[in-house]
């Protein structure tokens, strides 16, 4: 069996919302500034007074007004009326921004001037800001707030003025409905999906990869084909309807431009929405029917796991990484394996469900892994390699050792006692200190195996000392083993919680006490083991299969829902054709956002264009640092200036890979809907609230009838 959940990019947690929220408050904030400025600019420029191939000005100046008057008039007829309180706020609102921005820049001066300096001399020597860092992201969280409520200001008065009807919103949702309906399009798209579903007929596979080459067929088809009729739909709505002046039946009557929006953008949401339940309904029901037994058995789970934070222990000392075996894939690290190896890799669990503690004291808790082999040896053929794992709580005293080693050999005399019965009295009153329950001593001479009696110790000295061991454990390649671990070690964990520094104390460097570290050795000489911070976990629950093959289509319903927004904002003002290029253009470079952050970062080996324009010019290498010329410094100057720009269109890319939740159905892992729905339907909102400011502007400057 293997369950291996592979994750390159830390899933996100309530933690990060905060940090998440920071940043988006200050991307749409400067985008929200440059409009401001730029229609502040216009607003100067189209003001009466300053249009002087219109503006009477000989008549003024020579005693006549009333073309003046007229002129004024009807300005002010064609002008936007504004309520005085939205004027004043505006007003306001632009100024808290201007102010909070030459606050941040003024802070910033001395960095931009040295960077500039050492930019043409040469030098890398920056010269510090002025003010704290509070003071610097206070401003600009300030004034990147004060843009974004200024530029959403008319939209947020239109909802407190009560504009807007939910009657006709609905009204406009099941007319989009219908529409898209006898358009056909999306019935095209869900037969050949429906076709999709029975690729396991054509598909050979091996038992154990049943499910997971299943799911990830079936979501991948379902996430190409359906994406491919959203954007279909959404785009080519409102540029058909103006085409063929069907919308001029609406605007006519009394509704509000940014209505149609919304009636379209829930209607294709509410239709899609039923056709990716009733293709997620029949796909499970054909799984559930066609998987073999023993595939079921093994793979279709859902796991609740439980992950620590990964650290590496050696000669060196304490590292995020461990040793580079050579291999291309970077993901794992790896430590060094022999009797005397000091190489650890450490697990540490700062939060543990409290439902682990509450568990009967004969229950134990399988924590799972699927740890990676490099060998330098052949070993010994047909066995893997051995390894020891250590679990310690921090109740834990290393100077009980030697007072734990001494019970555990008195403890293993308690071995040859043949009644069960008395072997755990004996056992309880000589390790914990008083006598087992009636429940306890009921399950444990109900229990024949063979193994009951090393366990039933076990259970007591992780209860007393909190520390539980595992010898020279086989581990092989490509499969998940587990180890049992006693229940008693978590309740030891948890009895008293060690006390935990606060927020600001830990970015000023103070560490966090575990509640338990899970240490793990390789015990074969020559032979590496390489370990990711996923590829061990505690098994806390068992979750259905069923609902989590739903909440896998739930990730697949919001891309669906970005792709609507893109595609519906996009419509209000282009054609439909270049509506759809450009949405997919977007997601298309959504789904590339790392090695676009790479190229925008300046990370990637190649460099900038012009750098790698010149190294083929000049046959140099990629990774050869080019020659100190004037050419160079033009080169990488101009680079620079294209990382800048690169990073600004970064911001509009959606970062899609995150809601892609495919791997942890396929490899048997829940989906938390708390921790992982919530939180990116929050990301959703994010996304999509700048595509309805944009869509609300786009719709009311457009002419669409008289």
């Amino acid at each position: 069996m293997l369950a291996s959940l592979v994750l390159e990019q830390e899933p996100l947690h309530w933690l990060n919302f905060p940090a998440a929220l920071e940043t988006w408050v200050r991307i749409m904030g400067g985008f929200s500034a440059v409009a401001l400025v730029i229609f502040l600019i216009v607003s100067w420029f189209r003001a009466p007074l300053r249009r002087t191939s219109k503006v009477p000005w000989l008549s003024f100046l020579f005693g006549a007004p009333d073309a003046v008057k007229s002129y004024y008039r009807d300005v002010r007829a064609t002008s936007v009326k504004w309520p005085a309180w939205q004027a004043i706020l505006f007003r306001w609102l632009v100024l808290g921004m201007f102010g909070a921005y030459i606050l941040w820049s003024a802070l910033m001066a001395p960095l931009a001037i040295s960077a500039a300096i050492g930019a043409i001399e040469g030098e890398s020597r920056l010269s510090p800001p002025w003010g704290t860092p509070l003071l610097r992201g206070y401003a600009l969280d300030f004034g990147a707030a004060c843009a974004v409520l200024a530029v959403a200001l008319p939209l947020l008065a239109d909802l407190l003025q009560i504009h807007w009807s939910w009657r006709r919103i609905w009204a406009l949702t099941r007319l989009s409905f219908k529409e898209a309906v006898r358009r056909r399009v999306l019935w095209v798209f869900s037969a050949f999906l429906l076709i999709v579903l029975f690729a396991s007929w054509f598909m050979p596979y091996k038992p154990e990869d049943q499910v997971r080459n299943y799911v990830s067929v079936v979501y991948f088809a379902s996430a190409v084909l359906m994406l491919l009729a959203a954007g279909l739909l959404a785009a080519f709505s409102l540029p058909a309807d103006m085409k063929n002046q069907t919308i001029h039946t609406i605007v006519t009557k009394p509704v509000q431009r940014f209505e149609i929006v919304a009636g379209r953008f829930l209607g294709y949401v509410l239709l899609l929405s039923l056709v990716l339940a009733v293709i997620t309904g029949i796909g499970l029901l054909y799984m559930v029917r066609e998987i073999d037994s023993d595939a079921q058995v093994e793979s279709m789970r859902a796991r609740v796991p439980v992950y620590g934070e990964l650290v590496f222990r050696g000669k060196e000392g304490t590292s995020a990484a461990g040793m580079n075996v050579g291999r291309e894939w970077g993901y794992r690290s790896y430590i060094m394996g022999g009797p005397t190896s000091s190489h650890r890799a450490i697990w540490s669990f700062f939060e543990l469900p409290g439902e682990l503690g509450n568990r009967k004291s004969a229950s134990f808790v399988p924590c799972e892994f699927s740890l990676d082999i490099f060998r330098t040896v052949k070993g010994e053929e047909g066995k893997g390699v051995f390894c020891s794992f250590v679990f310690q709580t921090h109740r834990w005293d290393p100077r009980q050792e030697s007072e734990y080693r001494k019970a555990r050999e008195q403890a293993n005399k308690l071995m040859q006692v043949a009644d069960r019965r008395a072997l755990i009295e004996q056992a309880t009153k000589e390790i914990r200190g008083n006598a087992p329950t009636e429940e306890e001593t009921k399950e444990f001479v109900e229990d024949r195996s063979a193994t009951a009696p090393g366990k039933l110790l076990d259970q007591l000295f992780a209860e007393k000392y909190g520390i539980f061991e595992v010898s020279n454990k086989e581990i092989v390649d490509y499969h998940t083993q587990s180890v049992d671990v006693p229940g008693t070690l978590f309740k030891n964990a948890l009895a008293s919680a060690p006390h935990q520094p606060s927020a600001a104390l830990l970015r000023h460097g103070e560490e966090r006490t575990p509640l338990l570290s899970v240490s793990v050795k390789c015990e074969s000489g020559g032979q590496y083991v390489g370990a990711a911070k996923h590829d061990f976990y505690i098994l806390a629950a068992e979750g259905s299969f069923a609902w989590n093959f739903f909440k896998g289509a739930i990730g697949l319903w919001m891309r669906l829902c970005v792709v609507l927004g893109v595609a519906i904002t996009c419509s209000t003002y282009l054609s439909g054709v270049i509506a759809w290029l450009t949405t997919m253009f977007l997601y298309v470079a959504g789904c590339f956002q790392d090695y676009i952050r790479m190229i925008a970062s300046g990370l990637n080996p190649e460099g900038g264009p012009i750098s790698a324009v010149m190294s083929l010019v000049s046959k140099q290498g990629v990774n050869r640092p080019m020659d100190v010329t004037p050419g160079a410094h033009i080169a990488q100057g101009t680079d620079f200036v294209f990382r800048v720009i690169f990073r600004l269109f970064l911001y509009l890319f959606p970062d899609v890979n995150r809601l892609d939740w495919t791997e942890y159905v396929a490899e048997g892992f829940n989906i938390g809907g708390f921790d992982i729905i919530l939180l990116h339907l929050l990301l959703l909102v994010g996304y999509l609230t700048p595509c309805a400011l944009i869509a609300y502007y786009l719709m009311k400057s457009r002419e669409v009838a008289a």
